[in-house]
């Protein structure tokens, strides 16, 4: 009889693998979120936020371009407001004539267009429901601005060839739309490069 080696396998019987190593994941992202309502409020402060809600609903079904205003309310009214209405995907910033900040809400078409003095005070405070809001429209044919490509940079990856394509895309008039998300740095860097903040 021939001696058989049987090899025995176990802890610390085998060589350790080198550690699997992954690139590194974008930290931030912009994704949809419910908006997150507090039902547990006073019931003052509900009551006043479904008023204002049934008057933007009411207004919606008489008028193309309804508005309500929203600046004489109570901070905890407004603060609900934006719990029930969250924040949507587009934001815009107007600088002239007016400082503007546009953001749309989860729900397509109901806008929230506050006015910020040069202290950065709300002036003004509107919910606005239409496709898109007249300023943005005035100061998107208002006048253009030449802009560069710069060089690329620690931490930005893709906002080159966004920025190169949007610059691209300006030249030509197009009817189709895209849609992206990127990374808040990514945004910052395009943003800057086009003279707005975010």
């Amino acid at each position: 009889m021939r001696d058989f080696h049987i090899p025995v396998v176990g802890i610390d019987s085998q060589s350790e693998a080198e550690e699997v190593r992954y690139l590194p994941l974008p930290g931030e992202m912009t994704t949809f979120a419910m908006p997150v309502v507090n039902l547990v409020a006073d019931p003052e402060i509900l009551e006043a936020v479904c008023t204002v809600l049934e008057n933007l609903r009411s207004a919606m079904l008489t008028k193309r371009d309804a508005k309500i205003d929203l600046t004489r309310l109570t901070p905890d009214v407004v603060e609900l407001i934006n719990q029930s209405l969250g924040q949507g995907e587009v934001s815009v910033i107007v600088r002239n004539p007016s400082n503007l900040h546009i953001q749309e809400t989860v729900f397509a078409g109901i806008w929230r267009i506050q006015k910020m003095s040069t202290q950065s005070v709300v002036s003004s405070d509107m919910l606005h429901a239409c496709a898109i809001p007249a300023e943005v429209q005035k100061s998107a044919l208002s006048g253009t601005t030449v802009v560069s490509v710069p060089p690329k940079r620690q931490g930005i990856m893709n906002a080159p060839a966004v920025l190169n394509e949007l610059l691209e895309r300006s030249k030509k008039i197009s009817g189709r739309k895209c849609r992206a998300y990127h990374q808040s740095v990514a945004v910052a860097h395009v943003s800057g490069r086009s003279g707005l903040s975010v």
